[in-house]
């Protein structure tokens, strides 16, 4: 089995007009992508611009931290 895992930061307008879409044409089902963000507020934020998207919260600082709990999260 395999996931889509986007680290992302304070750009859910941006993820859901370029990522999520270019997926969404490509015919890749929500339940394989998986958005982590670094806090729970963020994630409330993620949520309310792409609603049925599971979104991971790492609380880690900064893209070498989210890639380090990715890496461990996915074992």
């Amino acid at each position: 089995m395999y996931k889509f895992v986007i680290p992302s930061w304070k750009r859910p307008v941006i993820l859901k007009e370029k990522t999520l879409d270019f997926l969404k044409r490509m015919e890749v089902s929500k339940d394989l992508i998986d958005i982590v963000v670094e806090t729970e507020v963020m994630k409330t934020e993620y949520l309310d611009h792409n609603p049925g998207y599971n979104v991971v919260v790492s609380n880690t600082f900064g893209i070498m931290g989210k890639r380090n709990f990715i890496r461990t999260y996915y074992q």
